[in-house]
C-alpha cells in the first residue's frame, strides 16, 4: 500500500499476512529508508485472536507494545499497555456493552 502526502513524497507500507487466516503478522513503515524505518508485529491465539503485539526499529529488537486477555466466552477482559506499565479491564453488562476500568 502506498501514501501520498502533500510534500508529494512517497512513503511505503508492507502488510505482512499470514497464508491460511489472512492475518497481518507485521506491518512495516518505510522499509529499507535507515532512521524512518519501523515495524509493528502482532501475535494471535489458537481461536485467532490478538494476544501480543509489538515494534521495533530495526525488525531485531523488539518491544512490547500492549498485550490481550479474553474472558473463556470470547469478549475482550483485559489490555496490557507497554510493559504492564497500565492495564485496562473491560466489564461487560448483559448487551455486550465495554465499560473500561483502568488500574
Amino acid at each position: 500500500m502506498y501514501c501520498r502526502f502533500a510534500s508529494k513524497k512517497y512513503n511505503t507500507i508492507d502488510y505482512i499476512y499470514t497464508p491460511l487466516t489472512g492475518r497481518v503478522e507485521e506491518i512495516i513503515y518505510e522499509k529499507g529508508k535507515g532512521q524512518e524505518e519501523f515495524h509493528h508485529r502482532f501475535t494471535y491465539d489458537s481461536d485467532y485472536r490478538l494476544i501480543n503485539s509489538e515494534v521495533s526499529r530495526d525488525g531485531q529488537t523488539w518491544l512490547k507494545a500492549a498485550g490481550y486477555e479474553y474472558y473463556t466466552h470470547g469478549p475482550l477482559k483485559r489490555k496490557k499497555l507497554g510493559n504492564e506499565i497500565q492495564k485496562i479491564d473491560f466489564v461487560y453488562n448483559i448487551f455486550q456493552k465495554p465499560q473500561k476500568n483502568y488500574t
